[in-house]
């Protein structure tokens, strides 16, 4: 899911959501956002945590 909150598709963000929702609770949204957070610091070309936002807002 993660992988897919990289790229800058918007099918890829669509796909991540699916994942969510077909989880439900089994999925770890806080280790998610922790490690968005990381991966916000190292990856510079894309904005990982506004894309992590958008998937969040799609599921509420």
């Amino acid at each position: 899911m993660i992988l897919k909150l990289l790229s800058t598709r918007d099918r890829d963000l669509e796909d991540a959501a699916s994942v969510v929702r077909l989880l439900g609770p089994q999925c770890d949204l806080d280790l998610v956002r922790k490690e968005v957070g990381r991966l916000a610091e190292e990856v510079a070309d894309c904005d990982v945590a506004a894309r992590l936002k958008r998937l969040l807002t799609s599921l509420a």
